[in-house]
């Protein structure tokens, strides 16, 4: 194929290195800095409820001063927040912020995106629930949306999700995958339990020709793979099962988290 995927130059424009740049007129390019782009708009990104501040998600999943030196600092990307249809009043929260440390060139680098959990009940005033015990770290991605499923892994918990995207740059082209990550409340903790890779696809390129054109490769695929709760258990945990196409796989519980077992549906065509 002699054409131009624009797509993927795209992608790669999301790589977490900052440049040196002079400062525009008035403001720092510390200043200019900013990572509202992680987080999904309108249906994937819902806002918060109206009976909490986004003041009181900080204070809570945050509870350490944001860092703000010419050294290092960190940006709040957003807040996300989505009702859980299988716990009425409980709503769950997404605080989303990356950090950014001087780099010798005198640019800033980014840190992986950090994500905190929290869970909170409107009651005559909003309580908290639970919340992660640390921030998770995705690397090189942006969410992609809330995963509005619910997931019913025990008799009684229902596990909520996040789908995340990874980006990776390549000479001439790029690629993406997408993941899935599964959350449970464990007595005042918010625990991950499963990452799953969702979908993966990539566009790479050859030598130039002397016409001044290269030729391109596509590989995987954007179409996301299936993921259902089976009546058989592992541990006390139902096993999930990962479907896509003809392929497919389960995911039990091993004591701590659901893991693969088989060959995964989604071959993860980008190098890590």
């Amino acid at each position: 194929m002699k054409h131009i995927w624009f797509f993927w130059v795209l992608l790669i424009t999301t790589a977490p290195v900052w440049a040196v740049q002079e400062d525009p007129p008035g403001k720092s390019f510390k200043e200019t800095i900013k990572c509202e782009d992680r987080i999904p708009k309108g249906q994937n990104g819902k806002a918060l409820p109206p009976w909490i501040s986004q003041q009181d998600v900080v204070k809570k999943l945050h509870p350490s001063p944001i860092l703000d030196s010419d050294e290092s600092f960190e940006r709040i990307c957003g807040i996300l927040a989505h009702e859980l249809s299988s716990q009425p009043g409980n709503t769950a929260v997404f605080l989303v912020y990356q950090q950014y440390s001087k780099n010798r060139s005198g640019g800033y680098m980014s840190s992986d995106l950090q994500v905190e959990v929290g869970i909170v009940s409107q009651d005559e005033k909003p309580r908290w629930i639970a919340s992660t015990s640390e921030p998770i770290q995705l690397k090189d991605a942006k969410i992609s949306a809330l995963d509005a499923a619910s997931y019913q892994v025990t008799p009684k918990t229902t596990a909520f999700g996040i789908r995340w995207q990874q980006s990776f740059g390549y000479a001439g082209g790029g690629g993406a995958n997408q993941y899935l990550d599964l959350f449970i409340v464990d007595r005042e903790v918010v625990k991950p339990v499963m990452s799953t890779l969702i979908w993966s696809s990539s566009l790479t390129a050859g030598e130039w020709h002397k016409d001044g054109t290269r030729d391109h490769w596509e590989h995987g695929s954007t179409t996301p793979a299936k993921l259902s709760v089976l009546k058989t258990k592992t541990g006390g945990y139902f096993d999930l099962l990962k479907k896509r196409g003809k392929r497919q796989a389960i995911l039990k519980w091993d004591g701590e988290q659901y893991v693969l077992k088989g060959k995964d549906p989604v071959p993860n065509v980008n190098v890590e």
